[in-house]
């Protein structure tokens, strides 16, 4: 852990969280993603969309899912109906995708 004085004395530890700063859907439950430390990458979000049932109105709706947009501080995408997957989860799918 250390101390960064020159942002308001904010600590830091550990690698930063993934932060999104583009986001556009493809084909299928695709997704095109840039990330704010510049890497991009082409995640299929139909599993994590079928992992939950919260999730099926993405699944099933095209229009709902093209509406995607990213958080105001890049830490999730969101949709409407409150709907949102984290940064990190989409960069931990992103690295099982290379695998």
């Amino acid at each position: 852990m250390t101390r960064n004085p020159e942002e308001n004395d904010l600590m830091v530890m550990g690698a930063p969280l993934p932060r999104l700063a583009e986001a556009e859907p493809l084909d299928g439950r695709r997704v095109r993603l840039l990330w704010m430390s510049g890497e991009t990458a082409i995640v299929d979000l139909a599993p994590i969309l079928a992992s939950r049932r919260i999730y099926a109105s993405l699944l099933g709706n095209e229009a709902l899912f093209r509406g995607l947009r990213i958080a105001e501080w890049g830490n999730a995408l969101q949709w409407d109906g409150d709907l949102e997957i984290s940064a990190v989860w989409l960069h931990r799918a992103q690295c099982m995708s290379c695998n």
